[in-house]
């Protein structure tokens, strides 16, 4: 597609995002990362960081589970 110049974790919302169970110990390591991230934002009430790690994590959680169900 060309150099992408949208912001890190834009790509989870992309209809061009094109991936393989290869990636999925990635994925499960970022929505690890994510939800560690969403704990100290809720501690802290950070209420821009929660909104936009909470659709990150639902993306990441779908992703997920869609490479699980494809792999097994």
């Amino acid at each position: 597609m060309g150099k992408c110049t949208l912001p890190p974790n834009s790509c989870l919302n992309c209809g061009y995002l094109r991936t393989n169970v290869n990636f999925l110990p990635v994925f499960k390591d970022e929505l690890e990362r994510t939800v560690k991230v969403l704990a100290k934002a809720k501690q802290y009430a950070w209420e821009v960081q929660i909104s936009m790690n909470e659709t990150i994590k639902e993306n990441l959680e779908k992703l997920v589970q869609s490479l699980e169900v494809t792999n097994e």
